[in-house]
């Protein structure tokens, strides 16, 4: 990934990206693979971020997606593992090309 510039009149930024730390869930890492797509979204409507992690399927070009609901606090999130998203008793899966836009 190339870091993009930003230019402010004549002073030139650089983004710097540093690791914030892992992601838990249920008291564990939150396990994702190199290609997947973390978004965080208000699911359940009660102002919280919840998250939801799009993966690509084993060398397929499809991606189904897990939920994660938030039970704390915005900025301090407690994460506690849903279910797979499912459109009528199904596995929802995604062309992996729409998945991450």
């Amino acid at each position: 990934m190339t870091a993009a510039l930003l230019v402010l009149s004549t002073i030139i930024l650089t983004p710097e990206f540093f690791h914030a730390g892992e992601i838990y869930a249920d008291g564990s890492p939150i396990e994702v693979q190199e290609d997947s797509a973390p978004q965080f979204a208000d699911w359940n409507n009660d102002g919280l971020p919840d998250l939801i992690v799009a993966e690509r399927l084993n060398g397929q070009s499809l991606c189904d997606f897990r939920l994660y609901i938030n039970s704390g606090q915005p900025d301090s999130p407690i994460l506690t593992y849903s279910s797979m998203l499912e459109e009528n008793g199904e596995t929802l899966l995604v062309p992996g090309t729409y998945a991450y836009y």
